[in-house]
């Protein structure tokens, strides 16, 4: 075995850099059915350069020099991890052509034997995730003690074609509490705007307007905005501005920003990623307000899906969310 490269019944994974994936991942992406935001190339090298520690793994398997897929890795302790934490990625997974699924895994499985190892950690899988379904089964089969656990819930719902659609699948009670909220806000005095900024100038510009109400607004978020992510958070809205994915979302109370939203738009899905609010205005719901007309942009604009991504926050499920689980595999030797 030469190290990073493995060969199995044909199959060859051998590790490459992320110059040398661009067009195999865009490729592996184009095709999958469960895609994310998280999965991109742009992400992925945006974490692994500002936040990465260890030893980088781009895995690749191809068959007679075509390609299967892509295991997104890193090698840290004597442990095999993907890129990225749950902090910064709320999904992991590995990028693979449908029909190759099991001999990729196989020769993943083989490949995390070119460094010894103590523990395959893989987290943040979501319950439809080929990893998920597929690698315990080789695992076990090959003798590995495997561990399944679920990590957390990611709440998110299909939309439909109107508003008034939307509204009705709500629980009466939660389409009665939202309504009369949304009338409250109608009615005060004040002037109320909601705004939308996609283009990366006027994303840069704002953001730190954005980090300040995440501060003010819950002291989790105020623990969870480091100065590295807060870094990621500007890093990466200027790298992923060629996908034109990332929208900067507020609602205004007489031109003073009174919430925010970070969202990413990717294929047919609208992902609402992180949010903050100042609590001057709190007594308008301006927080719930925001997120419900989030979703009733998405609705305008054809989404399909809308996903609230990790944690069980009550406003999710008042919103119309379905739980998706998060999961993650532990592998050790017997």
């Amino acid at each position: 075995m030469v190290l990073g490269k493995v060969v199995l019944m044909g199959y060859i994974a051998e590790r490459i850099q992320f110059e040398d994936a661009v067009d195999d991942w865009e490729m592996l992406q184009f095709t999958k059915n469960n895609d994310s935001v998280f999965f991109t190339l742009l992400w992925q090298q945006c974490w692994w350069k500002l936040l990465g520690e260890g030893d980088l793994h781009l895995c690749r398997v191809t068959l007679d020099g075509a390609i299967v897929g892509i295991a997104p890795l890193m090698y840290q302790d004597r442990t095999w991890k993907f890129l990225g934490g749950t902090d910064l990625f709320d999904y992991h997974e590995c990028l693979v052509r449908e029909g190759h699924e099991e001999a990729f895994f196989e020769t993943i499985l083989n490949y995390f034997q070119c460094q010894p190892w103590q523990e395959i950690e893989l987290l943040s899988l979501r319950d439809d995730a080929a990893t998920l379904r597929i690698l315990p089964t080789i695992a076990e089969r090959a003798g590995y003690r495997v561990i399944i656990t679920q990590e957390d819930v990611s709440p998110g719902m299909f939309l439909p074609q109107d508003w008034d659609s939307y509204l009705s699948t709500l629980k009466k009670k939660n389409r009665h509490e939202l309504r009369r909220k949304m009338r409250r806000l109608d009615s005060t005095d004040a002037e109320i705007a909601f705004r939308t900024l996609s283009g990366i100038s006027e994303i840069e510009e704002s953001l730190p307007e954005f980090f300040r109400m995440m501060r003010i607004s819950r002291e989790d978020k105020t623990e969870f905005l480091t100065p590295e992510r807060e870094q990621f958070f500007k890093v990466l809205a200027k790298n992923i501005a060629p996908l034109e994915t990332m929208k900067l979302m507020f609602l205004d109370v007489d031109s003073k920003p009174a919430a925010a939203v970070v969202c990413f738009d990717y294929k047919d899905i609208r992902f609402l990623y992180n949010s903050g609010y100042d609590p001057e205005f709190s007594d308008l719901s301006v927080s719930l307000m925001l997120k419900a007309w989030c979703v009733r942009n998405a609705i305008d604009n054809g989404f399909g899906y809308f996903d609230f991504l990790r944690g069980s926050e009550r406003y999710k499920y008042d919103l119309g969310g379905i739980d998706h689980q998060i999961i993650q595999i532990k592998m050790m030797p017997s």
